[in-house]
């Protein structure tokens, strides 16, 4: 039940109510006030019938949330999610499949990165904790463009048998074509997408195999946040600058 609902029998009754007064043969003030005993009737509905449903249907969505709060708080409790920690979309978990094409909660200590799913309805989601250390390097590669759609409206154009008539009396026969067509508008609108088409990649060593995990591009500045030291860009220029 939404919220217009709950004014349901008010607007059954006025919609009768005005087909009467419209319908009806008496006169004005009868019509009228025959109206008003329609939406007072309609109201009396409201208040016995939908008002107790809306109640009912509030408190019940209110439940719910309650509930989702709790499972969530619960889940974030269990898997020590600090409450600071930052959620993206991860694209392709690499390694772990689990997180892959979901949105996940990213933090750090002082030697992990942690990745989690942040669907906090399934119980059975995996904590991976990544060792710093193996963390080789992260970078965002892609292109982001902006997208230029035109669309246009021409109306119109024709022929006039008036423009004809008056052009023909100014210029003979071919101020009769001319003055035959009609005025021609052109409307133009113009619709300037932004898009985004970056990825991130964190690349991790895992002795046995170089991993990658691919992340949306706003991953970037999350990372940067957490473990700068493993930006390539700043992994290049620190070994230019010991050699």
């Amino acid at each position: 039940m939404n919220s217009n609902e709950k004014h349901k029998g008010l607007f059954i009754m006025f919609t009768i109510g005005l087909f009467n007064l419209m319908m009806s043969s008496a006169d004005g003030t009868l019509r009228w006030i025959t109206l008003g005993i329609f939406i007072t009737i309609g109201q009396i509905i409201d208040w016995v019938v939908y008002y107790p449903k809306h109640r009912k249907y509030l408190a019940k969505l209110h439940e719910q949330q309650l509930l989702e709060a709790k499972i969530k708080e619960e889940y974030i409790i269990i898997n020590n999610i600090p409450i600071d920690a930052d959620v993206v979309k991860c694209i392709d978990g690499g390694e772990f499949q689990d997180i892959s094409n979901k949105g996940i909660y990213i933090w750090t200590d002082r030697r992990f990165l942690y990745l989690i799913s942040n669907d906090y309805n399934n119980a059975n989601n995996r904590k991976h904790c990544i060792p710093i250390q193996n963390i080789k390097y992260y970078t965002i590669s892609g292109d982001i463009y902006n997208k230029v759609d035109v669309n246009s409206n021409i109306s119109g154009g024709g022929s006039s048998f008036k423009g004809a008539i008056i052009g023909g009396a100014l210029a003979g026969s071919t101020g009769a074509i001319i003055g035959s067509r009609k005025p021609v508008n052109v409307n133009v609108k113009t619709t300037n997408t932004r898009i985004d088409e970056r990825e991130t990649i964190l690349v991790i060593d895992n002795k046995y195999r170089v991993d990658r995990i691919i992340l949306r591009a706003f991953a970037y500045k999350i990372l940067t946040k957490l473990i700068p030291e493993k930006d390539k860009e700043y992994i290049l220029v620190s070994n230019k600058t010991l050699k």
